[in-house]
């Protein structure tokens, strides 16, 4: 199954140089130094680095899938501080939906390019940006963009893929420090996620004994209450204007780890990992709590030489239900015991960002209808 992936936080720096330097920025996963401003220029450069602490190391190995999306930005002019009210009188006037692109020197580095280059006003400028970058519009994941007119925060429309196959993540930047800022010689861009992130594991509380086992075939997850779409507020990252509907997504046993899941004995009632990187559910944050009925089905193999065939097989589902409130940039591990006729569902909750390797964004090819 392809799947977006998002590795741990990205910084992403947008730095605004006063000249155009002919070698660029170099890669790297250190923060680069802040430039200082030089000649008498005063084009907005860009500029990419990851946080090179141990937790976010292993994104420096996938940095290539953020070169290969570019990431969008939006940046207002205003003489005041920057208001996110559509009462107010900002608009995207000074880059409305930029692409900034990878492009890779022979000396193994590169830079973050745009176009057309502009340069700092003596207004201020308050910067937002996303990922992946959004080109043409579908039916789901980034349906549509505000436009660069519209009065207050600009806002990115999705739609939520009912196959997870297609499922897009959606990252955010933080704009805690990318507003009101005056020839700022550096801007970072923090991004976060923007969707609830759910991961499985499973385990059998059945009695196996060494001639049976338990091979799970699907997993799936529904409401009646499901946020299917919204738009992403990029100033406070808040959903809004959501359209919620019974929904149901299911995970198979092409998509389990190892491409499959067999429970033996010697498992016991150990629960271990369906899902991994690439592998997980994604839900538009609700904002309230809704009921959720997961359902698990699966077959139970017993040889038995006495039989025709020299065993016995039989299919066998089971459903459980529980209550969530998903939230923005959380990660929820579900754990599923399969009794003898019921689920037992417990859930762990943790900030995504922490919670593991994280995703970094890839192209997502939509397959036809």
């Amino acid at each position: 199954m392809h799947r977006p992936k998002y590795h741990h936080k990205a910084r992403i720096a947008l730095a605004a140089i006063m000249a155009l330097m002919a070698g660029g920025c170099t890669q790297s996963d250190e923060p680069a130094p802040e430039r200082q401003p030089s000649g008498s220029g005063t084009s907005v450069m860009f500029g990419a680095y990851v946080n090179g602490t141990s937790a976010s190391r292993a994104y420096v190995a996938d940095i290539e899938h953020l070169k290969k999306t570019g990431f969008g930005v939006f940046a207002s002019r205003g003489d005041e501080d920057y208001n996110p009210d559509p009462s107010g009188s900002f608009t995207s006037d000074f880059m409305h939906n930029q692409k900034v692109v990878w492009k890779a020197a022979d000396n193994g580095g590169g830079t973050w390019t745009y176009d057309p280059v502009k340069s700092w006003p003596g207004s201020k400028l308050s910067f937002f940006a996303y990922a992946p970058f959004f080109s043409q519009s579908g039916t789901t994941g980034i349906t549509g963009v505000s436009t660069a007119d519209t009065k207050g925060a600009p806002k990115i429309t999705f739609v939520m893929d009912g196959d997870v196959d297609r499922q897009t993540d959606l990252l955010y930047a933080d704009t805690e420090k990318t507003l009101n800022l005056i020839n700022a010689g550096q801007v970072q861009f923090v991004f976060k996620h923007a969707l609830s992130r759910i991961s499985f594991k499973c385990a059998s509380d059945l009695a196996l004994d060494g001639s049976t086992t338990v091979t799970l075939n699907s997993v799936s997850l529904s409401s009646a209450d499901l946020a299917v779409r919204g738009e992403l507020n990029l100033a406070t990252g808040a959903w809004e204007n959501l359209r919620k509907e019974e929904k149901k997504y299911t995970i198979g046993k092409e998509d389990f780890i190892g491409g499959g899941k067999v429970i033996t004995s010697a498992d016991g009632t150990t629960a271990s990992d369906l899902t991994t990187d690439g592998k997980y559910l994604m839900i538009i944050p609700s904002g309230t709590t809704v009921p959720v009925k997961l359902t698990v089905n699966y077959d139970v193999e017993t040889i038995d030489p006495l039989l025709t065939g020299g065993k016995i097989k039989f299919t066998n589902e089971l459903t459980g239900n529980t209550d969530f409130n998903f939230e923005t940039g959380k990660s929820y591990c579900l754990t599923l015991r399969l009794g003898i006729k019921a689920l037992d569902i417990s859930v762990g909750v943790t900030e995504w960002d922490t919670s593991d390797n994280g995703w970094v964004p890839t192209p997502v090819e939509k397959k036809n209808n």
